[in-house]
């Protein structure tokens, strides 16, 4: 089950922009426990061990209208997404914030942003919530 947000100006029917969130389990593999471990250790994230089944959240799809490239558009939907997984991780054992970055332009946004690549799953990446909870 998903839910959409959307960006309008205020009286105008318009869509601007939106995302959509859902819950999502990861179910880690050995290769990727190795390189999360390497990527935030130092950082000081839960351990976790292989095959578990770890609560996320996917944004299933973020997009602002053409017409907004080169604004911040997409920082804004991002970082309203990214705010509104914090509430819930506080009611909820959200531990990860799941994207599927379908090209390379979409990477390099989600790396700006400190999202970091899964080893077994290419193109999904992940961002902790300790990581949105220390920004």
């Amino acid at each position: 089950m998903a839910r959409g947000y959307v960006l309008v100006e205020e009286n105008k029917p318009d869509v601007h922009g939106f995302y959509t969130l859902s819950s999502f389990n990861i179910n880690l593999n050995e290769e990727d426990i190795i390189e999360y471990k390497e990527q935030s250790i130092e950082k000081g994230f839960a351990k976790i061990s292989s095959n578990m089944s770890i609560p996320s959240v996917l944004i299933g799809r973020l997009a602002r209208h053409q017409s907004l490239k080169g604004t911040e558009a997409g920082d804004m939907l991002l970082v309203d997404a990214l705010q509104r997984v914090l509430k819930l991780s506080e009611e909820f054992g959200v531990h990860f914030v799941i994207v599927d970055a379908k090209n390379s332009i979409v990477k390099r946004f989600y790396k700006k942003i400190d999202f970091l690549e899964f080893g077994s799953v290419q193109d999904r990446m992940y961002l902790p919530i300790k990581t949105i909870r220390l920004a």
